[in-house]
């Protein structure tokens, strides 16, 4: 899947105690109604980000992950989506 927009937020990395690291972006889409996703990047993928910055215009490949919590109340469903690849990378000026 593809993801066409903006950059909102780079977060910091993370590194948690199993040696994996984490890097997340918040981006929106360029449209009409304009929505806001957040988007992990894991491991080897995360060196990707370190150019990126507050309203750059980037194509993100990615695909989606899922959770499913169940207690006494039912299921919760939860959806992430994990980049993948920066396919173009543009800066605002």
């Amino acid at each position: 899947m593809k993801f066409k927009g903006g950059i909102v937020q780079v977060k910091d990395l993370e590194i948690f105690s199993s040696g994996r690291r984490k890097r997340s972006i918040i981006v929106y889409t360029r449209e009409k109604e304009s929505r806001e996703f957040e988007i992990h990047f894991y491991d080897e993928n995360v060196d990707q980000l370190e150019k990126l910055e507050y309203r750059d215009y980037v194509v993100i490949s990615f695909n989606l992950d899922s959770e499913v919590f169940e207690d006494e109340s039912g299921k919760s469903y939860f959806t992430h989506m994990i980049g993948d690849k920066i396919l173009f990378h543009k800066k605002y000026y």
